[in-house]
């Protein structure tokens, strides 16, 4: 099964904790949307009767679907719908052991997830003092990595993202079938005609594969070009750290501006890629908006220093090393 399918519905939060002293109190991840529904990892120490009256590190699962934070929220409670929502959910957590994955301690638990049962986990997941010994591989230089793998199904109450599902053959607005790693996908000649020349070409020139029942495209992985179909559908998805290379990639290869465009504004806007990642797309794929947001932000010998001497810098075009030779002596 193609990885697309699920991936909505399941999701992993890696949380580093980076100094295990702040576990006195709870700790939470940053939020991740899972299922379309906004989800975070706690962890914290605890001591009661529920772990043997021995001090313990907890972890628990907490979605915040439906929370209102504003003064008025109270007094809707009960009343608004979006408080009307559950799904079952599956939750494997586990601490990441330093030395060795098969080291890991792992625990699944499984619940039913809703507004008055928010949060599940399991308390004493490990015993503090085997958590805190380092000759155990968990606690390097003061801290540890969680991770909780979460997958959710029978979803009630909560809108899902619209999603065109590729491999349907009986979707009217298909009309040519694209082999790729052995799967066959469905999509409009039409449509992908309007946002790449490449595949304009592809249909109706006197190209080979204009005339063929179904087209082969090699060297393409299935995930990343249903990641590419969706971002160009009405759908539009939206663009991640995750997929932004994959999209410049495919956006480069066959020729579409607007995949381009959209990724130029996601890496200058809203993406937390490191900035010599940044400046090796705006080289590679001609990016120059990207390519000004880059160097601007290069504004001292730190900065400077963080792309010159990362591994990226090698790949880097040589025109593209002068200039930054050039802005780099500035700081001398």
């Amino acid at each position: 099964m193609l990885k697309y399918l699920d991936r909505d519905k399941e999701g992993t939060i890696k949380f580093h904790i980076k100094n295990i002293n702040e576990l006195s109190t709870c700790v939470y991840s940053q939020v991740v949307k899972i299922g379309n529904m906004p989800w975070q990892l706690i962890a914290n120490t605890e001591c009661s009767t529920t772990t043997g009256n021995k001090k313990h590190l907890s972890v628990y699962s907490y979605c915040s679907q439906g929370v209102d934070n504003s003064p008025e929220s109270d007094e809707n409670v009960g009343v608004n719908e979006e408080y009307l929502w559950s799904c079952n959910a599956t939750t494997e957590y586990r601490i990441k052991n330093w030395n060795s994955s098969l080291n890991d301690v792992a625990v699944k638990t499984e619940w039913v997830c809703n507004f008055g049962i928010s949060d599940y986990g399991v308390p004493g997941f490990v015993e503090w003092d085997k958590l805190i010994d380092e000759k155990n591989g968990f606690v390097k230089d003061g801290g540890i990595k969680i991770e909780v793998l979460i997958k959710v199904d029978n979803i009630i109450g909560v809108k899902q993202r619209e999603v065109h599902d590729f491999l349907q053959s009986e979707n009217l607005t298909s009309d040519v079938k694209l082999n790729i790693e052995g799967v066959i996908i469905y999509v409009n000649k039409d449509y992908l005609s309007l946002y790449s020349p490449v595949f304009k070409k592809m249909f109706y020139s006197s190209f080979v594969e204009s005339s063929m029942e179904v087209i082969t495209l090699k060297d393409v992985d299935i995930d990343e070009f249903i990641q590419f179909l969706e971002v160009i559908y009405p759908c539009h998805n939206e663009i991640t750290d995750a997929n932004v290379k994959a999209l410049l990639k495919l956006g480069d290869r066959f020729d579409v501006s607007y995949v381009m465009k959209e990724c130029e504004k996601f890496l200058t806007t809203k993406s937390k890629l490191h900035l010599s990642l940044k400046l090796y797309f705006s080289d590679i794929y001609r990016l120059k908006y990207l390519y000004d947001f880059c160097m601007s932000n290069i504004t001292d010998r730190t900065s400077a220093r963080s792309v010159s001497c990362s591994r990226l810098y090698k790949y880097m075009s040589e025109s593209l090393k002068i200039k930054l030779f050039d802005k780099i002596r500035h700081f001398l």
